[in-house]
């Protein structure tokens, strides 16, 4: 399915795993990278590799939230009748925040469970967005208009009325370049924002960051306005 992959493991390796705090399999040290599967290629690895094997678990994985890079590439052990595959490598660890599901033990009619495991989650994704995502995409737009109020509003004055300047006896150079740099720096988090959520998920620290700026940019566009009035 898209945007899911797939990994069989040990459950010994998944306990260790979850103790570290990330997924290092001994085929990213010798081969420097994870084999994945998609959820079309998942039932046959398990059947042509793993058949006799009753101790794995399956790790279901946001693409979407992974660290490190991923590339599709054809792998040295090719399946018979399936030779056009091409194979997702994560080359580096795995991150954990990736893993969405764990399927353990693995279900014998592996190809249906993952069908509906994916659809069901394809279904809910919308609805399961953390909080502080939305909540940073709010505060992101507002920042940028914001700090366009300020910048306009500094520029105005400082054009028509210097002596209007809202944060005396501070320099009207300084209230621009603050305004300027603000304006930078909160587009800069709402458009890392916007990547970061794409990729691995919404950062509280990237929220809480986005409503310092606001705040900031809050005040000092209500100087500005303040000053424009009172003139």
């Amino acid at each position: 399915m898209k945007n899911f992959l797939f990994h069989l493991l040990p459950r010994e390796e998944w306990v260790l795993a979850k103790q570290q705090g990330e997924y290092r399999p001994q085929s990213l040290e010798e081969e420097g990278f994870i084999h994945l599967a998609t959820g079309e290629q998942i039932a046959t690895v398990r059947n042509r590799l793993y058949s006799d094997r009753s101790d794995l678990v399956l790790l279901v994985i946001d693409e979407m939230r992974l660290d490190a890079p991923l590339r599709w590439e054809t792998p040295e052990i090719v399946f018979v009748g399936v030779e056009g595959w091409r194979f997702p490598h994560l080359y580096g660890p795995l991150n954990l925040n990736a893993v969405v599901q764990v399927l353990d033990p693995v279900p014998p009619d592996l190809e249906e469970v993952v069908k509906q495991e994916m659809v069901k989650r394809l279904a809910l994704r919308p609805k399961v967005e953390d909080v502080s995502g939305k909540v940073s995409t709010g505060l992101g737009v507002l920042t940028l208009v914001l700090s366009g109020i300020v910048l306009t509003r500094a520029l105005l004055l400082g054009l028509e009325r210097p002596e209007a300047n809202p944060l005396q006896p501070v320099p009207y150079a300084i209230l621009t370049m603050v305004a300027v740099l603000l304006s930078l720096l909160g587009g800069a988090f709402g458009i890392a924002g916007l990547f970061q959520d794409r990729q691995r998920g919404w950062s509280a620290a990237g929220c809480f960051l986005s409503a310092v700026f606001f705040c900031i940019l809050s005040f000092l566009a209500l100087l500005a306005m303040s000053a424009g009035a009172g003139g």
